[in-house]
Formats: C-alpha cells, structure tokens, sequence
C-alpha cells in the first residue's frame, strides 16, 4: 500500500497504530525506502508510548 501511494505522488503515508508491530516496522521501512513521510495514528492505543518502543524505527 505504501507503494501505491508513492507511485500516485504521496509525500506522507498513515498506518493504525493497532496494526502488529511487524506490520508497522516493515510500514515504516518502506516509506523510508522511497523517501516519503511515515505516520502512526495512534487513536484507541492503550498505550502509545510503549507501542513506538517496540518499533525498529520511528514514524517521522
């Protein structure tokens, strides 16, 4: 998905930060990949803070 984005000029893509762990690092990874902006919406996460700690990397 991130990869449709791109290819229809996206400059910044968001994930639900209630999506896996896995599913948001390989997220975030790609976005860095093609060089666009990485955000976590983080609505209804019990504790966000937390959530971006278990990340590989940081959303921007």
């Amino acid at each position: 998905e991130v990869d449709l984005a791109y290819e229809d000029t996206a400059d910044a893509v968001v994930a639900a930060g209630l999506a896996p762990v896995e599913t948001l690092d390989s997220f975030i990874h790609e976005a860095k990949r093609l060089g666009i902006y990485a955000a976590v919406d983080m609505l209804n996460v019990t504790d966000p803070v937390e959530k971006i700690k278990m990340l590989k990397q940081f959303p921007d």
